[in-house]
């Protein structure tokens, strides 16, 4: 009997001991990932039209004219039939595939983006199925920008499948480097695989951005109504200058008064012009028309962050606020000072000797009891 009243004092201990560590145990904290992202197949900003650029190349033939001052448009996307933004989605969405609508400019198909979890990544990617850009001066085919954060590192892709342009040699495509802006003939330049990123929780990927400075023919004018409406005074302007030169100077002849003539037949006229000169001795007029601007191909991004959540009970609603003591309550002990240490280990101990005293106190008084004898 003396064995079974020790054991059943050292339980009594290790019980009290186990509830006082559970009672003096602080908080524990919950950690996970919060992600973020987005992704944008096509986007413009800043797009002009220049007529008569100052820095144009014109024919020899044509230096003799008293060449109209350059005239410049800013057009939005919407007067150009393009989009501001097109293939755009945002985290945990897909933007449905499309193309873009039909203008003058820039033709493309085959647009998605998407941003979503897969998995413990979020993922962002833009895609272009195929672009063509003032008529052949750059055609791209499948271009992507991808963005992955796996909760610990982010890693950036801008694959490209094919880039050329009327201006790089046939059979030839257009070398790119990182980050760097290449000239490209006939368009302006291209820089491929711009990243900002740092590695661990945020990351964005441009996989071409475009700087356009690319000539048009002028027969886009009549296509584009606000142009054509600011650009009549210099073209009429122009086509008076021909007309007075002659055919002595080794010009068509205009057939109707330039002053008489707006909207689509005065650009029509133009038209006509250009297409009967002997491009053989004087070259077209293409460099009259300068088209400007910036458009972003394939762009991805995502974030991703680490987030601690407590998990504290409740506070205790019948409780006063810190510093009202409730009326006949006893003095509280004043708070600890701020220096950094956690009174949650001297609280620990002070309950562990407690049980530790009061399983000690029960095995004393079962041992003087009387010992029953077998």
């Amino acid at each position: 009997m003396t064995t079974r009243w020790v054991r059943t004092g050292a339980g009594a201990t290790i019980v009290a001991s186990i509830a006082a560590l559970a009672v003096t145990t602080p908080a524990t904290a919950e950690t996970r990932t919060k992600y973020d992202g987005e992704a944008t197949a096509f986007q413009t900003e800043g797009l002009t039209l220049t007529l008569f650029p100052s820095d144009a190349e014109v024919p020899a033939a044509f230096q003799d004219l008293p060449m109209p001052p350059e005239q410049i448009v800013h057009l939005s996307p919407d007067q150009l039939g393009l989009p501001t933004r097109f293939g755009h989605a945002e985290f945990r969405s897909v933007d449905a595939p499309g193309d873009l609508p039909s203008n003058p400019l820039i033709n493309g198909g085959a647009f998605r983006a998407a941003s979503t979890k897969q998995g413990g990544s979020v993922v962002s990617e833009a895609v272009i199925g195929h672009l063509d850009i003032a008529s052949g001066a750059l055609v791209v085919e499948n271009l992507v920008a991808r963005c992955t954060g796996d909760g610990d590192t982010v890693a950036l892709e801008a694959p490209v499948g094919s880039l050329t342009g009327s201006g790089v040699p046939s059979g030839a495509s257009i070398e790119l480097e990182p980050n760097t802006d290449v000239p490209v003939p006939g368009l302006g330049s291209v820089r491929w695989n711009h990243q900002i990123t740092d590695e661990k929780t945020f990351g964005n990927v441009s996989n071409l951005v475009v700087t356009l400075k690319t000539d048009l023919d002028v027969d886009v004018l009549q296509q584009l109504p606000e142009a054509m409406s600011a650009f009549e005074d210099s073209v009429q302007q122009l086509l008076a200058e021909i007309q007075a030169a002659g055919e002595a100077a080794g010009f068509p002849e205009v057939p109707a008064d330039p002053e008489s003539l707006t909207g689509e037949p005065l650009y029509s006229a133009l038209d006509t012009l250009l297409a009967d000169l002997p491009t053989s001795e004087i070259p077209d007029l293409n460099s009259v028309l300068q088209l400007s601007g910036s458009i972003t191909l394939s762009d991805a991004t995502c974030s991703q962050e680490v987030v601690n959540k407590q998990n504290n009970p409740p506070p205790n609603q019948n409780e006063p606020p810190p510093g009202e003591a409730a009326p006949g309550a006893e003095p509280r002990e004043p708070p600890l000072a701020d220096t950094g240490a956690s009174p949650w280990g001297q609280r620990a101990m002070f309950a562990g000797l407690g049980a530790l005293l009061a399983g000690g106190a029960l095995l004393a008084l079962r041992r003087r009891r009387p010992v029953d004898q077998d």
